[in-house]
């Protein structure tokens, strides 16, 4: 619920002096090119608890993970059927070396990967940083497959070539840019529900009725109380569209230092503004399409 550069290119060499780290971290005074319009901050509601007499009730209460994971499979299989492509406005937040950054806003274009077409679809991803993002106006494009499977973006003029995986690509970002987009979500949220199955006291809750933005979500909260080895997480909140049946939001947080305290938020991502099978064509992943930026 997110934007990775990275270089060894001849870029890198003559412009490492001049702080290329900019081409990631993309303060305001360097923008070249006037912004998108602003993304809202996601409004959404906490679910409430047992007790709370309202609307938002706890809908059901199951003991293990296994639900979870067969709805995760679910998500991944309706996505994979029946999206093929979409555009939304994204906003991130990670906590990266113990750090938590600020919120990105990004809107977004992405195409599943349809291998068995003719000609066959690689998986393509474009993406632009809009306002409040300090990074706003800067573009990035990636097509699996393609250009040295590196992701192209532009800064100071240049077209830049870089690695997706690479030390500029992971500068202020907790993953690459290949594992953007909610189906590579979903395959995140099977491969835990796997890895944490046989973990004891781990306690999962569904909630009806929750709002994020204009959307009416059905809410999948999963907390394990106390960390253990391979645990990466003590709650993780999945928020999963009722008209559309796909996971707009995802948040996960880490246990407090302090018993009492609450949880400390780890990442989170949510899809806004979403629209499915848009018809996205190659022009929308080129980087000479006139809407862009990219310098010629």
């Amino acid at each position: 619920m997110t934007s990775r550069l990275g270089s060894r290119s001849k870029w890198f060499l003559l412009l490492v002096g001049l702080g290329l780290a900019v081409v990631i971290a993309g303060p305001k005074f360097f923008q070249r090119h006037q912004a998108p319009s602003a993304i809202s901050k996601p409004k959404y509601e906490a679910p409430q608890d047992k007790s709370a007499k309202a609307e938002k009730v706890l809908k059901e209460q199951v003991n293990s993970l296994a639900q979870v994971l067969e709805l995760a499979q679910q998500l991944k299989l309706n996505m994979e059927r029946q999206v093929s492509d979409y555009t939304a406005r994204v906003v991130k937040r990670e906590r990266i070396k113990g750090k938590l950054g600020n919120e990105d806003f990004m809107s977004v274009k992405i195409r599943h990967a349809k291998p068995n077409a003719s000609p066959p679809v690689p998986f393509s991803v474009y993406l632009t940083y809009v306002a409040p993002s300090g990074s706003a106006g800067r573009e990035v494009l990636w097509i699996e497959g393609q250009n040295d499977n590196k992701l192209m973006t532009h800064q100071f003029g240049l077209r830049l070539s870089l690695p997706t995986s690479g030390l500029l690509a992971m500068m202020g970002n907790k993953y690459p840019i290949t594992d953007i987009g909610m189906l590579n979500l979903a395959n995140k949220l099977i491969e835990k529900g796997e890895r944490d199955l046989d973990k004891p006291n781990c306690k999962v809750e569904i909630f009806e009725n929750q709002s994020v933005d204009e959307y009416q979500c059905k809410l999948i909260q999963v907390t394990h109380p106390k960390p253990l080895p391979g645990l990466d997480y003590h709650l993780a909140q999945i928020y999963v569209d009722n008209q559309t049946q796909l996971p707009i939001r995802y948040a996960a947080y880490v246990w407090p230092e302090k018993e009492g305290d609450p949880p400390v938020l780890e990442e989170e991502y949510t899809y806004l503004d979403l629209k499915v099978n848009t018809g996205l064509t190659d022009t929308d992943f080129d980087p000479g399409n006139e809407d862009y930026k990219f310098p010629k």
